[in-house]
């Protein structure tokens, strides 16, 4: 078998072995996410499906898909053994309309300020059109993907609810999920649990995102596959005067990702 770290590219794994091993585990799908989630290891339900559908993955996914299975890499991969070269995240050629995962930012409240877009921009997201400026939404991995599209939608959405704090028309309700692109029919707004009058509101995660920030935010269980925010591990992410430069610094990792190797 080749050296996935050394071709740093993705591995086709076997997809009747894979749901062999999460049958032998008793899990759905879903409740594999969860396992992983549980356990701090990057493997979303969206990973699992592809997988399991003989498209390749990371080569992260497998070693963790390993990992929880208890066996080698190795032992996963399809039968050819070869590690699959696709186009990657941030590559050139990458269309907008190419069908993908995005990163949904919402944001409800008697008025969003008109900052708003300038806010997502900053961050790298893409706001979306509006005709109710009590609802605005925005997106992340528009034109081009990044693997640090969740970590920069969930520090907007922290400096959002920063920025509006002390406003007499504060945010009221902001969740972020993943959305397939391009962008169908919205589904029905999350029912959230409500906070305390005059409680800052928090910041809901679609379960399938919340297990790619675990290292860098800590989660609560909330309700309807949604997680709450409860706080971020990394006190620097959260300082609103080194947003311009981290997000250069989130560029650059991006980019860094997508050439050197993988561990």
């Amino acid at each position: 078998m080749k050296d996935a770290n050394s071709l740093n590219g993705r591995l086709a794994l076997d997809s009747s072995g894979l749901k062999r091993h999460r049958k032998r585990l008793g899990l759905s799908q879903e409740a594999l996410a969860q396992h992983c989630f549980d356990r701090r290891l990057c493997v979303s339900i969206a990973s699992i499906k592809r997988a399991e559908s003989g498209k390749p993955v990371l080569y992260r996914t497998a070693r963790h898909l390993a990992t929880v299975y208890d066996v080698d890499v190795e032992t996963l991969a399809a039968s050819s053994g070869d590690v699959v070269e696709e186009p990657r995240l941030g590559d050139a050629g990458f269309e907008d309309d190419a069908p993908r995962s995005v990163i949904r930012l919402v944001a409800v409240g008697s008025a969003m300020p008109t900052t708003f877009d300038a806010l997502i921009e900053r961050f790298g997201g893409m706001p979306l059109p509006a005709t109710d400026l009590s609802r605005r939404e925005a997106v992340f991995g528009v034109p081009r993907a990044y693997r640090s599209d969740a970590l920069r939608c969930m520090r907007c959405a922290w400096a959002l609810l920063e920025e509006r704090r002390d406003s007499a028309n504060p945010v009221a309700r902001l969740w972020i999920d993943a959305r397939q692109w391009p962008l169908g029919e919205a589904p029905m707004d999350p029912t959230l649990p409500a906070g305390s009058t005059g409680e800052t509101p928090s910041v809901w995660t679609e379960r399938s995102v919340a297990v790619q920030l675990t290292e860098s935010f800590e989660f609560d269980e909330g309700g309807q596959g949604f997680l709450r925010c409860a706080r971020s591990l990394d006190d620097q992410a959260t300082r609103l005067d080194l947003i311009g430069r981290y997000f250069e610094l989130g560029q650059l990792k991006s980019a860094l990702d997508i050439t050197c190797p993988f561990p």
